[in-house]
């Protein structure tokens, strides 16, 4: 493990680096993001990254390319969670993102926060042991009806793990109740997929639910959607929502759809590293403007 320092050790190469080192974003981000900025460093607006996790689990996934892959084995897991322990790095909860935004000094290193998406029993079981050794928060987002579902080849957190996380401190927050394409659904579905998931957690566990994960692609290039959802979310009391939208979060920032860095077992130290220090934001621009031309075809 390398101190800060570029460079790549031989334990962050996992069985499924070799084929994929490089991919379109991996060598962009690497060979030519890293570079500029290192020789043009942004100290001037200061920003947090919110990383984005799924399930920790020894899944090989081969399907589409590994952009899309949602799995990191807990040895790689355990290796970024050491990597920011080493490298200083303060991990928050997402309830305290505005003060840190608030705080955050130009040219300081900024805090990290950890997002879990879809409330996987893997969590339980292989993310936070880790979390607890280095003494590092999370959040985690339902879907409320899958919890205590035992697919076979996917297990959800029971109520009781759910429960117990909570008094050790895991932040909850809502991933809707079914799990669906909100963009495609009307507005009184939405409406009770976001209200009644958030009632139910906090019936459960007994505390306030402020946060929202939307599920699937967030459509951002859809204002008028975007701004529905903002509203609603903010009617239903949540302060905060996290999107698949690439990025670090900044004070300007809407509050109802705040960016991530997806996170799987993929990413070694190297693009790891890069991720954190912003070098990856660049996949944003690539990425709204491939969904508009999507949309222009869908259209036309």
């Amino acid at each position: 493990m390398s101190n800060g320092k570029p460079g790549k050790s031989p334990e962050f190469v996992s069985r499924n680096d070799w084929g994929t080192m490089f991919r379109f974003d991996r060598f962009v981000t690497l060979r030519l993001r890293s570079p500029i900025s290192s020789v043009f460093p942004d100290t001037k607006r200061p920003r947090i990254p919110i990383l984005m996790y799924h399930g920790i689990a020894n899944e090989r996934e081969t399907r589409g390319s590994p952009y899309y892959w949602t799995s990191t084995s807990p040895h790689r897991f355990g290796l970024q969670m050491r990597y920011l322990h080493e490298n200083n790095y303060r991990v928050v909860p997402l309830r305290e993102l505005n003060r840190c935004l608030e705080r955050l000094k130009a040219g300081e290193k900024p805090p990290v926060v950890l997002t879990f998406d879809d409330g996987y029993q893997d969590f339980f079981s292989a993310a936070f042991p880790v979390l607890r050794r280095f003494g590092f928060g999370a959040s985690v987002f339902l879907p409320t009806d899958l919890i205590g579902v035992d697919r076979g080849f996917q297990r959800y957190l029971t109520w009781h793990q759910v429960l117990d996380l909570h008094r050790q401190g895991v932040e909850f927050g809502s991933h809707t109740v079914s799990h669906p394409k909100l963009a495609d659904l009307p507005f009184p579905e939405i409406k009770r997929e976001i209200r009644t998931s958030k009632s139910e957690i906090e019936n459960r566990i007994g505390a306030a639910v402020e946060s929202f994960s939307f599920p699937y692609a967030f459509p951002q290039e859809d204002r008028r959607f975007t701004e529905m959802l903002a509203d609603l979310l903010r009617e239903c009391g949540y302060r905060y929502a996290v999107t698949t939208v690439i990025g670090r979060a900044s004070r300007k920032d809407n509050r109802y759809a705040l960016k991530r860095i997806p996170v799987n077992d993929n990413d070694d130290e190297a693009l790891f590293r890069a991720k954190l220090e912003g070098n990856y934001d660049w996949l944003r621009s690539f990425q709204y403007t491939k969904r508009r031309i999507a949309g222009w075809f869908r259209k036309t």
